[in-house]
């Protein structure tokens, strides 16, 4: 992921009696990174801070944007938005990732 670029992202956060809900975001930084804060937070038990009071955390979507004001008006947005909502988005992103993929294995 490039040097100035704005993510948003969305996490899967699965709760003590596996009920799922997402967690949207947005970083300057490293998407996976700051997944793998989130899950740092769940493995100390930081329950001051959102994703530590859940049991895993997955990383499941992300959008890239050049400036930090587009960002968070998008990270606004999907927050603002549905469960129904986020899973088609990630439905969506997933379909797209396997077609990459397959088009990356006929390449080689």
């Amino acid at each position: 992921m490039a040097n100035g670029k704005h993510y948003v992202y969305i996490d899967r956060l699965k709760s003590n009696n596996n009920k799922e809900c997402f967690y949207t975001g947005y970083t300057s930084r490293n998407v996976s990174e700051r997944t793998k804060e989130h899950r740092a937070n769940i493995k100390k038990h930081r329950t001051e801070k959102y994703t530590g009071r859940f049991k895993s955390c997955r990383w499941v979507y992300y959008e890239t944007y050049n400036t930090k004001e587009e960002a968070l008006a998008r990270e606004k947005e999907i927050k603002s938005k549905d469960y129904d909502y986020k899973e088609g988005l990630i439905r969506g992103f997933k379909e797209a990732y396997k077609k990459y993929k397959l088009k990356k294995k006929v390449v080689k």
